[in-house]
């Protein structure tokens, strides 16, 4: 394999144990901000892009040397309706998804520290009995922070006390849960969820809110609330995005340049839940393509990105 990873994040007893979360910037305007987040003996400063394990397949698949040196690694489980489905309701699908995150991929990814974010439908939300599935999924000693999917709850009370429970489930694991909130959610239910979260950071948990993606120029409210708490010591990471804009009028810049302006952290780009008819006919395709048919982009560090090829 021509990659290289760099870095000395290793298994066993140095494993996360809290995250240290500081506001360099907490001043700024108009702008994003500079968060240190620190892991035990490891830091990086923000902003920056986490490495997806399609990244690392990628790069264990190129033909040239390259490293990759992004301080945070993150394995998406992504579901879309029929597979999201299938998971709460089957047996076969867990098991399968299990076996995937011990899988090559995450022992490649170890070198870093490690994030698990869960991808659902955005208009879905799990029962709190089907919470319990995606902590056994992510109950994996080589995953540093996992994640709290969207639940469903009866008031803020009750949303404060699940999102501590599981906390703590994870802390006893020596791990750190990141709660999500899909940035489409609807704008009452996602101040108060967001005001919740940063609540429970003052009693030690909630370090890391994830917040999965939806179109800025059609959620900019819900950024606003985010940017409006910029001086929080709280490391906000954007899941999902697309690699490069869609629609029409378009802002010509990448989506994830784009958050960084509103306060988030770090970003990650879309990992999605392809079926095995997509995969065949995708497989099937690339026989024809010819070579001026393809077009590739690299980036490097600068940009937010991923891949650079050694000197």
């Amino acid at each position: 394999m021509n990659c290289s990873l760099v870095g000395s994040f290793t298994g066993g007893e140095d494993r996360l144990v809290s995250i240290k979360v500081k506001v360099l910037n907490k001043d700024n305007r108009f702008g994003g901000r500079i968060v240190d987040i620190s892991f035990g003996s490891s830091s990086f400063k923000t902003p920056h892009r986490t490495a997806t394990h399609k990244d690392y397949h990628v790069a264990s698949s190129l033909p040239h040397n390259v490293t990759i040196g992004n301080p945070v690694s993150e394995y998406v489980s992504s579901f879309n309706n029929t597979s999201f489905g299938a998971f709460i309701s089957g047996n076969g699908s867990f098991a399968r998804r299990k076996d995937k995150i011990k899988a090559q991929s995450i022992d490649m990814m170890r070198y870093s520290p490690i994030m698990s974010t869960i991808q659902i439908p955005s208009q879905k939300r799990v029962t709190q009995n089907q919470l319990m599935l995606f902590n056994a999924l992510q109950n994996n000693q080589q995953l540093d922070i996992i994640s709290i999917p969207q639940f469903e709850y009866k008031d803020i009370k009750e949303y404060e006390e699940v999102v501590t429970q599981f906390s703590e489930a994870a802390r006893s694991r020596r791990q750190e849960a990141m709660p999500i909130i899909p940035l489409s959610t609807e704008l009452n239910k996602f101040k108060s969820e967001f005001a919740a979260l940063r609540k429970l950071n003052n009693t030690g948990i909630c370090n890391v809110i994830g917040f999965a993606y939806a179109n800025p120029s059609k959620q900019v409210q819900q950024l606003l609330e985010i940017y409006s708490h910029r001086e929080e010591d709280i490391w906000y990471h954007a899941f999902g995005v697309p690699r490069t804009p869609r629609g029409k009028n378009i802002i010509p810049v990448a989506h994830i340049h784009e958050l960084q302006n509103w306060g988030l952290d770090t970003f990650s780009p879309e990992v999605r839940d392809i079926g095995r008819k997509a995969i065949i006919y995708l497989m099937m395709k690339s026989k024809t393509t010819t070579p001026d048919e393809v077009k590739c982009q690299r980036f490097d560090s600068p940009a937010l990105g991923i891949l650079k090829e050694l000197e």
